[in-house]
């Protein structure tokens, strides 16, 4: 694995998508694609970042109207998540419950 000069990794993305009429809805219609897609985006530069020895946390627990006024994002777009980009610390690691797996039983239905 590479390792960059901490100076040459952005402290921070942010991701957002564009709400619009023209996105594609799912087949009820209930909700478009844009968070989907955003989320696919996130996946893929946590991945990237990890191929060049960066450490990634997505964040989703943030003040998203507060950051949404603060960035000053139209009404139209909705802040999404943060993705934190770095090292991470010697040692550190996820909290214990991370790896923490109910059984398929409670979370799967097979119908």
């Amino acid at each position: 694995m590479r390792r960059h000069h901490a100076a040459t990794v952005p402290p921070r993305f942010w991701l957002w998508h564009t709400i619009r009429k023209t996105s594609t809805p799912t087949p009820d219609g209930d909700r478009e694609s844009g968070t989907e897609d955003a989320a696919i985006v996130a996946t893929h530069l946590m991945l990237a970042a990890t191929d060049e020895g960066v450490d990634s946390c997505w964040i989703n627990c943030f003040h998203a109207r507060m950051l949404h006024e603060l960035l000053g994002l139209p009404e139209r777009e909705e802040l999404l998540m943060l993705l934190d980009l770095g090292y991470a610390a010697e040692g550190s690691g996820p909290l214990p419950n991370h790896s923490l797996r109910k059984p398929l039983s409670e979370t799967v239905t097979r119908i």
